[in-house]
């Protein structure tokens, strides 16, 4: 019996001027994972209200899943929980200020085509997040 295994993707913003990027280590996730969509990750650094930088990445979307998401000063997993047909749920390891306030570790579900916006949680400079869905072809 083959054993599957979990592959882990960082997501890393560099400094102030953005530098999103993914990095795997090569490997291969369960055969059976394919990516059912695309999950796409929009980070804006921001300082003192001036955005200094932004950067896309896609990520794959498949159930179990985690990928560590780097910022300025920590790193926060983003773990993929859920996908069906048309949505994906994750979770965010950390600290966010959402739409609903201040959130640890907050549980989001995007249908496809919609997003979720939420900032880091410090007041002097930070990253704007904004993550969406797209379903697979």
């Amino acid at each position: 019996m083959k054993m599957a295994q979990k592959m882990t993707v960082t997501v890393s913003l560099v400094g102030m001027t953005g530098g999103l990027a993914a990095c795997g280590d090569g490997g291969s996730g369960p055969e059976s994972s394919a990516a059912e969509g695309t999950i796409i990750v929009t980070a804006e650094t921001w300082a003192k209200n001036d955005t200094t930088g932004s950067e896309t990445k896609e990520l794959p979307a498949i159930k179990g899943e985690s990928y560590a998401i780097k910022g300025m000063t920590t790193t926060q997993v983003l773990e993929v929980t859920d996908v069906s047909d048309d949505s994906v749920t994750f979770t965010l390891e950390g600290a966010y200020f959402t739409s609903d306030g201040m959130s640890d570790n907050p549980e989001f579900t995007l249908e496809e085509g919609e997003s979720v916006a939420f900032n880091t949680a410090s007041a002097d400079a930070g990253i704007r997040y904004e993550i969406s869905f797209e379903v697979g072809e």
